[in-house]
């Protein structure tokens, strides 16, 4: 709800601009969606893999259950009863489904209407796969990314400066604001 007022209000603002002409206006205005399309796309993908991670771990624990029920006596608890925590990370880790860490970089000085999607396929290139990559005040002149393992990233904040449309900018660290 939020985000479709500050949606609503950043169109109206891009139309009301004189900064702008109308191509460039409605180039804004379709990133936008674009960027707003491939949020709820990927939420709807990550949503999918924790409902996949969830049902395998909930078959895990029936198999566990079922198996141990004939070797259970008066309610006592033994070592078999419980579920080992290498099943849950092997679910969790299994096709990179489920919740796994994401690592974040800030970028900053970004050319001018960059598209998110060429900053993403830029990174994916250099760096490997990144999960996404967005900006908190649409056509600012940073935004974050984010990495799906440590040594991609790790990659990304060492080799500090990169080029895209034949100007630099840089990434570093994202720390979160407390």
């Amino acid at each position: 709800m939020i985000s479709q007022m500050i949606n609503e209000l950043y169109i109206t603002n891009i139309i009301s601009s004189r900064e702008f002409n109308n191509e460039e206006k409605i180039k804004s205005i379709l990133q936008l969606f674009r960027v707003s399309f491939e949020d709820k796309q990927q939420m709807i993908n990550d949503q999918a893999n924790l409902i996949s991670s969830q049902q395998k771990l909930i078959e895990i624990i029936v198999q566990k259950k079922n198996g141990n029920e004939n070797n259970t006596t008066n309610n006592v608890v033994n070592g078999n009863d419980l579920i080992k925590s290498n099943d849950i990370t092997n679910i969790m880790n299994e096709n990179n489904n489920g919740i796994r860490p994401l690592y974040k970089v800030f970028i900053g000085q970004l050319p001018p209407n960059i598209p998110i999607v060429q900053i993403k396929n830029h990174l994916n290139e250099i760096f490997g796969h990144v999960d996404s990559v967005y900006q908190l005040i649409p056509n600012s002149n940073y935004a974050f990314a984010l990495f799906s393992n440590y040594e991609s990233c790790q990659k990304a904040i060492s080799r500090g400066n990169i080029k895209i449309q034949d100007k630099s900018f840089y990434i570093h660290n994202a720390h979160d604001r407390e």
